[in-house]
């Protein structure tokens, strides 16, 4: 009768010659398995720093952008705006969609995709885009009296001008 204890396989195992196939195939699929198992729970550890480290980021750029506009940081301390809430909003509709999770929101992706949007007719398209998304990011900031300002993503073709004998062009 033979043994089946994990350990008697083990021994048999490590006795088997280095060059032996068997072995060496058992030992990369160890080294993988421990590898992935690695990779894996590092993955799952990190997700809520992660999270944390793109809503410092989110935080930092609209900060970037306050300060770059003038006049937008007296608009906030005169609102009194607390905190910040990032929603998608139909623009067909302009109800919030709650389906959709703001963080993960591609608004890149979607402002080229003619799926995500809806061509726009010459005279409808001031802004020169050719194309409106369906959905875009929109951010609430909210004051201790509710809603304070309404910070809406806008965007647009620029203006070229020919500059000089060069016939170089240059945005505007």
């Amino acid at each position: 009768m033979s043994d089946f204890s994990p350990i008697s396989w083990w021994r048999r195992f490590l006795a088997l010659p280095n060059e032996s196939p068997a072995k060496t195939l058992g030992v990369a699929f160890l080294v993988a398995l421990f590898a992935a198992a690695t990779v894996s729970v590092t993955s799952v550890m990190l997700k809520p720093r992660q999270q944390g480290h793109i809503e410092a980021e989110r935080e930092a750029k609209l900060a970037a952008m306050v300060s770059a506009l003038p006049g937008l940081a007296d608009i906030l301390r005169e609102t009194g705006a607390e905190t910040l809430e990032s929603v998608i909003v139909d623009l067909q509709t302009g109800q919030i969609d709650n389906s959709l999770d703001p963080a993960q929101f591609d608004f890149l992706a979607a402002q080229s995709d003619p799926e995500q949007g809806v061509t726009l007719l010459p005279d409808e398209d001031i802004a020169g885009i050719g194309l409106r998304p369906n959905l875009a990011p929109v951010f609430l900031l909210r004051g201790a009296d509710g809603l304070a300002l309404v910070v809406l993503p806008v965007y647009g073709k620029a203006i070229s001008r020919r500059s000089g004998p060069t016939s170089r062009w240059r945005g505007i």
